[in-house]
């Protein structure tokens, strides 16, 4: 899924953030992964879809929020990421800034799983953004 952000213009190739869940695409692991989200939602693996999706779709803050951001944004299940960039070892969740197709890591999979609720994701990625220390 493709989130349409302001362009990044300047002399530099375009760059895009990379959000990648733990979880995989398809019919059946969506239908999986919803209730496992509803009948254990503790020990499901996948914080980023946790904090990001209700059981109706994503949750329009995150929506608004990932459309102010200064970089387009994708969002790539964990078989479409590793499909895309194999030999890419990474704990997921994660997100990444993709400049000229390499990626470099903004946000690893401890520091998703760690936020407790979608304003500490947002507050996460904007301090990661912004290059501040967190």
């Amino acid at each position: 899924m493709v989130i349409e952000t302001p362009r990044y213009h300047g002399s530099r190739m375009t760059r895009r953030l990379v959000f990648v869940y733990a979880a995989d695409s398809g019919l059946l692991n969506t239908a999986i992964d919803m209730a496992h989200k509803i009948l254990s939602p503790t020990t499901y693996p996948c914080q980023l879809c946790a904090l990001t999706y209700g059981p109706l779709g994503m949750r329009r803050r995150w929506a608004a929020f990932v459309k102010r951001l200064p970089y387009p944004a994708v969002f790539l299940h964990r078989n479409e990421f590793l499909r895309d960039h194999p030999g890419t070892e990474a704990a997921l969740p994660a997100l990444f800034m993709e400049e000229e197709g390499r990626l470099s890591p903004l946000v690893d999979g401890g520091a998703v799983r760690s936020c407790r609720d979608l304003d500490e994701l947002m507050t996460l990625v904007e301090t990661r953004l912004s290059g501040r220390p967190v």
